[in-house]
């Protein structure tokens, strides 16, 4: 799978990153370059979204897409560049969009955790 592909399902509404990291689950198994609508929604195990992203990604204008896609930066899982300790995450993103100087990321890092409702005590 590319990450034209990839983009593409990123673009279509009804997929969710569980269902991208199902799908990349099973591409790598498979090792094809493009699925269908109908085997990318059997491959994510999508229930309720199913109809809904089949036919979003079934009338996605391609020229559009492109277009979005020259326009961003971004990784994706199978990028060389994709951090390592992403991928130890349960549901890693497959699909990172960035701005800036990418060589930061392997660098020294700093993360803050904060409560989205902090209390006063």
């Amino acid at each position: 799978m590319n990450r034209f592909e990839l983009f593409k399902l990123k673009c279509s509404k009804g997929m969710s990153n569980r269902g991208l990291n199902k799908i990349v689950a099973a591409d790598g198994k498979m090792r094809k370059q493009r699925y269908s609508a109908l085997e990318y929604a059997r491959m994510a195990e999508l229930r309720r979204t199913r109809f809904e992203f089949v036919d979003s990604f079934q009338s996605l204008n391609l020229r559009d897409v492109n277009q979005q896609f020259r326009a961003h930066k971004m990784l994706t899982i199978f990028d060389e560049r994709y951090p390592d300790w992403l991928k130890e995450m349960t549901n890693p993103p497959v699909v990172l969009f960035y701005q800036g100087n990418i060589d930061l990321l392997s660098g020294n890092m700093l993360a803050v955790v904060g409560a989205r409702s902090a209390s006063n005590v």
